[in-house]
């Protein structure tokens, strides 16, 4: 044979969270070069098969799910060819975290085949088992210090084993992922948090793959820097102040110390400033009186900190990072309850969901701004779902029309987008835990057992929905 492929699989036990990790070998056997594609190639020569136990094909994963997985544009079929000298042997490791999902609980067999032109390259087959690994808790924060980006924090347990994965994705096309790691702590009382970038640089694109991690544990807090998911070795600590909350939000300037925030029991907001030398305040800002029961939704970027405070409705404040207060008014007045406020550092806006109760079934979405005038608000009566509201997210798209995810005390979980009826996307899980990223099409993300945690591409084909199948790639 002119070429000989060899195909090693770092763990032959996985799981739903957990993208395959293999290392490939190719020999030119032959005693004359030959022109391939190299391990770089982004087309289908390499193409790991997977088999499920009756022995049917049921995934290809290559260079071709990569490009259509990460990107909405027009797949690259040229290949990328270097010269296999005699006797020479290319090794590379191959991440399957940016070609795929993920794969569903089960047993599988896969295979390596290496093809291009004549030449034809098979590895052995190798038996896989992918367990389900539940998930606990998850924490999505959306940045764009040079790219959108979507970072997840996954609290995860199996057979009694805690653990927490990072994971970032392009918020353009979330169904793969730019990376996928556990990290090297224990899940304890407190679940660790994400610090976001309060700046944008285009001169590099390294600073969008670095990521603080803020971890309190007692009366402490530490900071720990990670870079492409891993330990970059960086890390602090510092003792708490003694009265207060810790609020679960920071900020990482582009240079000087990480920004932390917390409630002092007078009801101020203390912007604290944190590196090496410890906790330092940098200046408090007092928050409206009604607000004293919820924590205020809180972003930074390279010139103001932005306060979105429920209070009867949204109360807004931009200040210096001085701490001068420039803007401070009621945005938006509502007699509901609020569930969810956040500040979309994208779109400049803010996006707040209220509802009557907890057994009512009246919500009111609501996005404000970029403009301080801007209001863009949508009053829902009486869905007609079986049960209780359980979770919810949502978002609005460029045309002020609103997209809900959202799930039910008879563990359903519905997509509504404004103008349609409710489309069942999955049941049977306790928790789904919901989250719709609109870019140019609409991506549902939500946790079913069976695969993990995924971000689902949702479709309107003359007029009737579906989620894509990329199964079928």
């Amino acid at each position: 044979m002119a070429l000989h492929l060899e195909m090693r699989v770092r763990s032959s036990k996985s799981t739903t969270l957990d993208y395959l990790r293999l290392d490939f070998s190719l020999e030119n056997q032959t005693s004359r070069a030959l022109t391939l594609p190299g391990p770089y190639d982004l087309t289908d020569a390499l193409t790991l098969v997977i088999y499920n136990t009756d022995g049917e094909m049921c995934r290809l994963i290559n260079g071709i799910t990569r490009q259509v997985m990460s990107s909405s544009g027009r797949v690259d079929e040229r290949p990328d060819l270097v010269d296999l000298l005699p006797g020479e042997t290319w090794e590379w490791f191959w991440d399957t975290v940016g070609y795929h999902y993920p794969l569903a609980a089960g047993e599988y067999r896969i295979q390596g085949i290496y093809t291009y032109q004549d030449l034809r390259a098979v590895s052995s087959i190798e038996d896989l088992v992918i367990m389900a690994e539940e998930v606990e808790s998850l924490v999505a924060v959306r940045d764009n210090p040079v790219m959108d980006g979507l970072t997840l924090l996954i609290g995860a347990s199996l057979g009694g084993e805690s653990r927490l994965l990072l994971r970032q994705h392009g918020y353009q096309r979330p169904l793969s992922a730019w990376y996928s790691e556990p990290l090297d702590l224990n899940t304890g009382a407190e679940l660790p948090f994400l610090a976001s970038p309060a700046y944008f640089r285009t001169d590099s694109f390294e600073h969008f793959f670095e990521r603080w991690l803020i971890v309190p544990e007692g009366g402490r807090v530490e900071a720990r820097r990670y870079c492409w998911g891993r330990a970059s070795g960086e890390r602090f600590q510092a003792d708490l102040p003694a009265s207060g909350r810790l609020l679960r939000v920071a900020s990482c300037p582009e240079t000087g110390p990480l920004k932390l925030y917390f409630l002092d029991e007078n009801n101020a907001l203390r912007v604290l400033n944190f590196d090496r030398t410890g906790l330092h305040e940098c200046y408090r800002y007092p928050l409206p009186h009604h607000a004293r029961s919820t924590a205020p939704a809180i972003r930074a970027d390279c010139d103001h900190l932005h306060l979105a405070i429920p209070d009867h409705g949204i109360y807004y404040a931009m200040l210096t990072h001085g701490g001068d207060c420039i803007v401070e008014r009621h945005l938006y007045r509502t007699r509901l309850l609020p569930v969810q406020w956040d500040i979309n550092p994208e779109r400049r806006t803010i996006h707040a969901l209220f509802r009557g109760g907890r057994h009512d079934r009246v919500l009111e979405l609501v996005e404000l701004g970029p403009e301080l005038d801007q209001a863009c608000c949508y009053r829902l009566d009486g869905l007609s779902l079986r049960g209780d509201i359980a979770e919810i997210d949502f978002a609005w798209d460029d045309k002020q029309r609103y997209h809900l995810l959202l799930s039910t005390s008879r563990n359903q979980l519905y997509y509504l987008e404004q103008g349609h009826g409710p489309v069942r996307i999955a049941q049977g899980e306790h928790r789904f835990y919901p989250r719709v990223v609109l870019s140019s099409s609409v991506y549902l993300g939500c946790y079913r057992k069976e695969f993990g945690y995924r971000f689902l591409e949702f479709q309107r084909q003359h007029g009737r929905p579906r989620i894509v199948d990329y199964e079928e790639v």
